[in-house]
């Protein structure tokens, strides 16, 4: 595991999880073979315990806004975390629909601005991004 230069942040980061490892030793090679590009990685983080499942996207060191969704009695909540710009820098997701795991990694990665009313009254995630201002 190597630092690195986080482009969302200008910051060093130093990531231990196999995942960060991972795609570190993917990108190392292909620089090696002459496709050199930005490292772009989103932190990623699970536990699977007994019948509970979480995932973590992120980083909440730059977090503006706290957005929940969902409930935290059945256990099936999401918790994001927008900068001061709106931008998704990091989620929590545990029992949550697909949808949710599958646009926060891409949406942290792509610096997307998210309406965080949209965001805790959405059911379907694809209307909380914000429209591209033109």
């Amino acid at each position: 595991v190597a630092r690195f230069r986080d482009p969302r942040t200008d910051e060093l980061r130093r990531i231990e999880h196999w995942d960060n490892a991972k795609t570190q030793a993917q990108h190392a090679a292909r620089g090696m073979l002459g496709m050199r590009r930005e490292y772009r990685h989103v932190p990623y983080f699970f536990s699977d315990v007994f019948d509970l499942s979480y995932e973590f996207w992120g980083d909440t060191s730059h977090a503006a806004t706290t957005v929940r969704r969902g409930s935290f009695d059945d256990a099936a909540f999401s918790t994001w975390w927008l900068d001061d710009d709106n931008r998704l820098v990091a989620a929590f997701v545990m029992s949550r629909p697909d949808e949710e795991r599958e646009l926060a990694p891409a949406w942290i990665r792509d610096g997307v601005e998210l309406d965080p009313d949209v965001l805790r009254r959405a059911e379907a995630l694809q209307g909380a991004a914000a429209e591209p201002q033109i």
